[in-house]
């Protein structure tokens, strides 16, 4: 983990690289001069499938993946793949186009008319199995991983091996014509070294022999060595490794990027969820007053053919009914179009059936809406501490300031040392690539220097590195106010949601206690049809507005959990009990 100076995903500072290297050795490097040996020896059938060149790209970029959410403070998470659904959940919800054997989930799921009932756990589930938006990023952070691969192959031993095979035919067909066979095969390896320059070797043989007029051979065998190394531009691990240092901290800035990504992204659904709660709700209460003002009309009717009520009371009881029926339609119509969003956002057909399980609500109105205890101090406090896409911000700054060094290395003149040893033997003995009857010897010693007379290119560069740096130092604070101010933000809104809630709570057992005094008045023929009407409608009202107000509490609680940075969201949902143990842990104040 990176930089205890602000949060827990540093240990030794942003200003430091990678601790230890994210890619480790692959088969292929250990195995390289085998399979060219093996190819050399005529058996190119030995190449690996396009299937296996798949199967190790992916255990080097998981194995990354895994390794970094180590560095960036996460747990490891064994299950992380890029394998796609395949549509299965679409394929599932129609049983009449395929009939695949389905995913775990789904046979847990699904009844045996392919209706589904999600709750919230198996909803966020869903969603990450099956949502457009959480596959995209999780192939964006496979391919940053992938990416590492590539910039520390430069610094592996990079294997070749080729073969030529040729056969030539000259003059006329008489005795002088000549028929030879030729072939040149050769294998080595070149790697750049971490500290600057770069090392190669080859060894192989030329082969001609002439088949007719008259029949001979010639042979030669060589071998190849090269080392270059520099003293000045281009020296140093920080310069010569600065690709591969950057890639690795580049996938932790990816890990962190995907770990805020399932926050928002799981509170996203989560809200959708809740007001698909809410909805349902609200049409239930609609429905309960359409059939409060389906009674009163049926009364007033009665009461009004018996001569006891006037004829517009009558009538504005059967207005008031038109209209409560069709504050339930309207009702059942959001209903179902917050429905099919919400099927959009997990990556489901719109027309696929999905049922809403309420018991969320339920638990949600057990509750209540209950202030966090929490100060607006110690909410910034573990804000700056905990949230991962800050921390990438600060390792932004880090990484400019890197570039300053980098390109003023570049304005140094260049001293190089070259060396080279070239070895041929004309005698293959009875084995190829023997070497001890060496032929003729070629070997060069010598400095390289190049005088820094034009750097301008160089100049430009580096004076644009140290805009860069301020540049990224001025985004990082801009970054850190606006944490403060989503973290203030959220508390006001976690603050106000519970006095509404608790303020509708209170209307509604005004308005409900308004509905009894109304009806025992009219029964008592005392009362009068607008007193009960207005009371029955503000009874809906406040039913209506405790229940959003309780499913506004939740959303902002979530979203203050978020922007702190201590939502802990885990394969199975939101780990509740890691996050109420981040939100009660003590911190320091900057």
């Amino acid at each position: 983990m990176w930089g205890a100076k602000r949060r827990m995903n540093h240990t030794e500072g942003d200003d430091a690289p990678v601790p230890h290297p994210l890619v480790r050795v692959g088969r292929r490097r250990v195995a390289g001069a085998v399979l060219v040996a093996t190819f050399l020896l005529g058996f190119p059938t030995a190449c690996m499938t396009p299937d296996e060149y798949r199967d190790e790209a992916d255990e080097a970029a998981y194995g990354i993946v895994g390794r970094a959410r180590v560095l960036a403070g996460q747990k490891e998470d064994p299950d992380f793949h890029i394998d796609p659904a395949d549509n299965e959940l679409r394929k599932e919800f129609f049983p009449e186009r395929t009939a695949p054997e389905g995913t775990p989930l789904w046979k847990r799921l699904a009844s045996d008319d392919h209706r589904v009932t999600v709750n919230l756990e198996t909803a966020l589930q869903l969603a990450a199995l099956n949502s457009r938006e959480f596959q995209d990023q999780k192939e964006r952070l496979y391919n940053t991983a992938l990416s590492l691969t590539s910039a520390v192959r430069n610094f592996e031993s990079r294997w070749f091996g080729t073969v030529d095979l040729s056969a030539r035919s000259s003059g006329d067909g008489d005795d002088s014509s000549t028929v030879s066979l030729a072939e040149s095969s050769s294998l080595g390896f070149t790697r750049l070294l971490e500290r600057g320059g770069s090392f190669s070797l080859s060894i192989g043989d030329n082969l001609t022999r002439f088949l007719t007029n008259p029949a001979s051979t010639t042979a030669t065998t060589f071998a190849s060595l090269a080392l270059s190394l520099p003293f000045l531009r281009g020296a140093g691990r920080e310069v010569a490794y600065e690709n591969v240092t950057q890639a690795e901290r580049d996938v932790v800035y990816a890990v962190r990027d995907f770990e805020r990504f399932k926050r928002v992204f799981s509170v996203d659904v989560i809200s959708d969820y809740m007001r698909l709660l809410q909805s349902a709700q609200t049409i239930d209460n609609e429905k309960a007053n359409y059939e409060r003002r389906k009674v009163t009309a049926e009364e007033n009717r009665l009461l009004g053919e018996a001569g006891r009520l006037a004829r517009t009371d009558v009538e504005r009881a059967n207005q008031a009914e038109l209209a409560a029926e069709n504050r339930w339609i309207v009702a059942k119509e959001n209903f179902e179009n917050a429905l099919d969003r919400f099927k959009l956002r997990l990556g489901l057909p719109t027309d696929a059936i999905l049922l809403i399980d309420q018991e969320d609500l339920k638990r949600i109105r057990e509750r209540g809406a209950q202030l966090i205890e929490l100060d607006a101090r110690d909410a910034l406090v573990k804000a700056l501490k905990w949230r991962l896409d800050l921390a990438t911000a600060e390792g932004r700054v880090a990484d400019a300031k890197r570039q300053i060094a980098i390109t003023a290395n570049a304005l140094e003149a260049g001293l190089d040392f070259n060396a080279t040893l070239d070895l041929t033997s004309n005698d293959f003995g009875e084995t190829r690539f023997k070497l001890d009857a060496v032929g003729s010897t070629n070997d060069f010693l010598g400095l390289s220097i190049d005088l820094p007379l034009d750097r301008v290119d160089e100049r430009n560069a580096y004076r644009r590195a140290l805009i860069n740096f301020q540049a990224a130092r001025r985004d990082f604070e801009a970054f850190e106010d606006q944490v403060k101010l989503e973290v203030r933000r959220d508390l006001r809104n976690l603050r106000q949601a519970s006095e509404t809630f608790r303020i509708q709570k209170r209307a509604e057992e005004v308005a409900q206690t308004n509905v009894e005094a109304a009806n025992l008045l009219k029964a008592a023929g005392i009362g009068n049809t607008n007193d009960l009407l207005d009371a029955q409608n503000d009874l809906v009202t406040a039913q209506n507005a405790v229940t959003q107000a309780l499913i506004d509490y939740t959303i902002a609680r979530l979203q203050l959990l978020r922007d702190m940075g201590v939502l802990i969201v885990e394969p199975e949902g939101i780990d509740e009990t890691s996050t109420e143990a981040l939100l009660k842990q003590e911190e320091k104040s900057k």
